[in-house]
């Protein structure tokens, strides 16, 4: 369970894993600061004790598709 001022893992924009510090509860509600000094407010299901396991719920990326010319039809 996580407590006041402990480090956690967010994930922001549903892409990228980003750490933080739990600065207080109020309900269901965390007020954290992230590591570039921004303060956010989110409930405590998107907090994550570890990297890993905030990265183990990304969603995986489909394989980036290559630019094809119309060259490559013929």
């Amino acid at each position: 369970m996580l407590k006041k001022n402990d480090a956690c893992w967010i994930i922001e924009n549903g892409n990228r894993v980003t750490s933080a510090v739990i600065n207080s509860f109020n309900g269901n509600l965390c007020l954290l600061r992230l590591s570039t000094g921004k303060v956010l407010r989110i409930p405590k299901h998107r907090l994550y004790e570890s990297k890993e396991a905030a990265e183990e719920t990304l969603p995986r990326r489909k394989q980036e598709q290559k630019y094809r010319s119309p060259y490559d039809y013929m």
